[in-house]
């Protein structure tokens, strides 16, 4: 889905911070985020980045949204679909959330802006 914004260049300098998105976020049931909670272990990431958010990451709910924790920051997520998740601008990144065969989460496969793919177990 592509989003298309008209003039803002004109009537203004573009300040992500001002962007609602929950507004372009998917509509779905918040109640499935239940199922993705949890701790998440990082397999096999270059070092630069456990540098940067340790070997585990964290999804918890609150208040009907869902937020990834890492050791140095807590930021919500945004869905694009029911197991697809975004960032905002500032941090442009997507989480999937991986299901084995019987709809069990079993991990996070994470992209990251850098070109760099994670992939995070859950514990």
């Amino acid at each position: 889905q592509t989003y298309q914004m008209t003039h803002l260049a004109e009537t203004q300098p573009f300040d992500p911070a001002r962007v609602d998105f929950h507004a372009i976020a998917a509509d779905i049931d918040p109640a499935i985020y239940e199922r993705y909670a949890g701790t998440y272990e990082l397999v096999d990431a270059p070092a630069r980045i456990i540098d940067s958010t340790g070997t585990t990451v964290a999804l918890s709910v609150q208040d009907g949204r869902l937020l990834l924790e890492t050791s140095r920051t807590r930021r919500e997520i945004y869905p694009q679909t029911e197991t697809r998740f975004f960032f905002g601008w500032d941090h442009m990144l997507l989480v999937d959330i991986v299901q084995d065969a019987t709809g069990q989460v079993v991990g996070l496969q994470v992209h990251l802006s850098s070109g760099d793919d994670v992939y995070a177990r859950k514990l």
